[in-house]
């Protein structure tokens, strides 16, 4: 730990340095980071798990798959992904 020397009576003994006010923050975004990133993504993955066929077939739509790949992706056919995305 970076700090300071300080000569007493009874010898030197170490006091450790403030921290600047912009460290501080940085090492408590990186504490909230790594400490929520988990939660996160958890609740990601269970909505994924969880949400209905057609709302998965929207959501891959809108990011640019073909009906095709839907359907490959999801199980079923290229018309079934078209009547979903389309519901």
């Amino acid at each position: 730990m970076v700090g300071l020397l300080l000569m007493t009576g009874a010898g030197y003994i170490a006091a450790p340095l403030p921290l600047a006010p912009c460290l501080m923050l940085s090492l408590l975004f990186a504490f909230l980071f790594k400490a929520f990133l988990p939660a996160i993504l958890l609740v990601a993955l269970i909505d994924w798990l969880t949400m209905s066929r057609d709302r998965k077939a929207r959501t891959l739509r809108r990011k640019g798959l073909t009906y095709r790949q839907i359907g490959a992706r999801l199980g079923f056919s290229a018309s079934t992904a078209r009547r979903l995305c389309l519901a």
